[in-house]
């Protein structure tokens, strides 16, 4: 997963679309550290995650917030230092002196005035609980809305993270309507059957 990121980061893919089971370190590698990793080499880039409640996708933008005001991260940006601005510094959003920003919204709120230089979405469907036929298309919608609504260029890469909730869900709808855009990286929790994965940078 982590040269998948690395090699949309560096443009060999328009989007990315990660699939994987739960209790794989998914949000953690994709939705903090990968953001906080381009921050390094890019630090004015600015990050527009979104999940499918305020509170998840604030709890990721506060863990992104500690690991980058964190000894050990500012030790790896001592030539271009990312700090943090005192007058924007809040769970949902922040920014740096280089004019990056991360700002954090759930799909059960407004995402009013805001855009990225890159979307992230992470769990757009409540893995927790069956969601309703509405709520399930209601987040579908929102997020075919800030694809194309929310993206600070036209060419602006999407990253979307997801367990699978449904057949229809954002990942399924992706899928289908959109697949030739994204590279997917899918990996089951059960293999049906023996299965050769390539990775992008290493050729491994």
């Amino acid at each position: 997963i982590c040269e998948y990121l690395m090699a949309l980061f560096r443009g060999d893919y328009p989007n990315l679309l990660v699939n994987i089971q739960p209790r794989c370190l998914k949000s953690r590698i994709c939705s903090v550290f990968f953001p906080c990793w381009v921050w390094l080499h890019k630090p004015h880039l600015r990050f527009l995650c979104i999940s499918y409640a305020s509170s998840l996708s604030n709890d990721h933008n506060y863990d992104r917030r500690v690991l980058i005001q964190s000894t050990f991260y500012q030790q790896l940006c001592q030539d271009r230092p990312v700090t943090l601005m005192f007058g924007k510094n809040r769970i949902s959003e922040f920014g740096n002196i280089h004019g990056g920003e991360m700002l954090s919204r759930g799909l059960d709120s407004a995402v009013t005035g805001k855009g990225g230089d890159m979307l992230i979405i992470d769990d757009p469907n409540d893995p927790e609980r069956v969601e309703s036929d509405t709520q399930r298309e209601n987040n579908v919608k929102k997020c075919k809305a800030y694809m194309f609504t929310r993206k600070n260029y036209p060419d602006a890469p999407v990253l979307c993270i997801q367990q699978r909730t449904h057949r229809l869900d954002v990942s399924g709808w992706i899928l289908e309507e959109r697949g030739d855009e994204f590279e997917n990286v899918i990996i089951p929790g059960r293999a049906p059957k023996d299965t050769i994965l390539y990775f992008p940078i290493s050729k491994v």
